[in-house]
């Protein structure tokens, strides 16, 4: 029966070592927070942010909604206590942040609220954790604006354009396209068609 005992404490710990391992050793920013808002355990990537972007000291056990009354405008503060509400009644949330840093650029970021239930179904516990995101959303402004250049391009140009796909269904087509489409055939082009 000891030994029983014994290796289960080791499991245990072992398994402990290695979720620690992970919370550390991950480029995410991880942070939990309870039912009466403290926060009970936080990476290093988290202390990290909040002195570089707030420059604000943390530990564990502080409220967690009054640091965030301290150092986010006020709407901010309302929306991350919105997530929070609803990551409490047992919702996984996934949302986006956008800071803007006093330089002028912008950091982007991805986030999850988890929360964590015990073995009778109630949530005791919020998981957070972020990553950013700033290159992807760079990356999609970019085609976005590219998107643009082309569309101007296309309908600025006096030349009929159009584009099909494999089954040979208009997906684009410029103003010239429509009104010559229609005076030859008396009716508008449709996409997918």
């Amino acid at each position: 029966h000891n030994k029983n005992l014994m290796r289960e404490i080791e499991t245990r710990n072992l398994i402990e070592a290695k979720l620690q391992t992970v919370f550390n050793t991950s480029t995410h920013i991880i942070w939990t927070v309870d039912t009466d808002y403290k926060l009970t355990s936080f990476n290093k990537n988290y202390l990290n942010q909040l002195q570089k972007y707030y420059k604000t000291e943390i530990k564990e056990g502080i409220n967690f909604l009054k640091l965030y009354k301290e150092i986010l405008q006020k709407a901010e503060y309302n929306y991350w206590r919105g997530k929070y509400a609803e990551a409490f009644k047992g919702k996984n949330i996934l949302f986006e942040t956008e800071k803007i840093l006093e330089s002028g650029e912008k950091i982007y970021r991805e986030i999850y609220l988890n929360p964590t239930k015990n073995s009778k179904g109630k949530v005791i516990e919020v998981v957070a954790i972020s990553h950013n995101i700033t290159p992807r959303k760079q990356t999609e402004q970019r085609a976005l604006e590219q998107s643009a250049k082309l569309t101007a391009i296309f309908e600025s140009s006096s030349h009929l354009v159009w584009t099909v796909n494999q089954k040979f269904e208009l997906t684009y087509f410029n103003a010239n396209y429509i009104q010559t489409f229609k005076d030859k055939y008396g009716v508008s082009p449709v996409i997918n068609r």
